[in-house]
């Protein structure tokens, strides 16, 4: 990267209502393809509200920056917590779907992140199957520091796409 570049503290915010629509149909024509958002650095002042809004500058008093960690070690979860919109800043899904939650089958964390690490967020769809009256999603999402073919968090997010204005069946 230039050393000129500009590089947002934060995940870029621009992205999220700038990113391509995808539809059911899209999203089945492009498993397997890989898309990126921006780079970005962590900003520290997102991480210590964080650790305040977990409970994490309680559990840990004697952590210095209001986090547990030294040296600006960034928390694992904050950056879990990071990816649903580090997704929608490489698509958002079309609007006549609802995203919720469904889980997750895979979840490392390789390499340390830390404040100044530059990273760079990538996911690609992995499958799509039917369920009740939506969709289950599978993305592979990765965060990886500039400069690195390995990620430092490896992630299978899961989420379920219902029609806009269908009422939740339990299973």
């Amino acid at each position: 990267m230039p050393h000129h570049q500009i590089v947002a503290r934060g995940i870029p915010l621009e992205c999220l209502s700038t990113s391509p629509i995808l539809s059911i149909a899209d999203l089945e024509s492009n498993i397997g393809v890989e898309l990126s958002c921006p780079s970005f650095l962590i900003d520290p002042d997102e991480a210590a509200r964080f650790s305040r809004s977990t409970y994490l500058d309680q559990a840990y008093p004697e952590s210095e920056f209001d986090s547990p960690y030294k040296d600006g070690l960034i928390e694992g979860f904050y950056l879990i917590s990071l990816m649903d919109a580090l997704k929608k800043c490489t698509f958002r899904d079309a609007s006549d779907y609802y995203g919720l939650n469904y889980g997750s089958n895979r979840l490392r964390f390789i390499e340390p992140i830390y404040l100044n690490d530059l990273l760079t967020f990538t996911c690609s769809v992995t499958s799509i199957q039917s369920k009740a009256q939506g969709f289950l999603v599978e993305l592979r999402c990765q965060l990886k520091k500039h400069g690195t073919d390995r990620p430092a968090v490896d992630y299978s997010m899961i989420y379920f796409l219902l029609p806009a204005g269908t009422e939740l069946e339990e299973d």
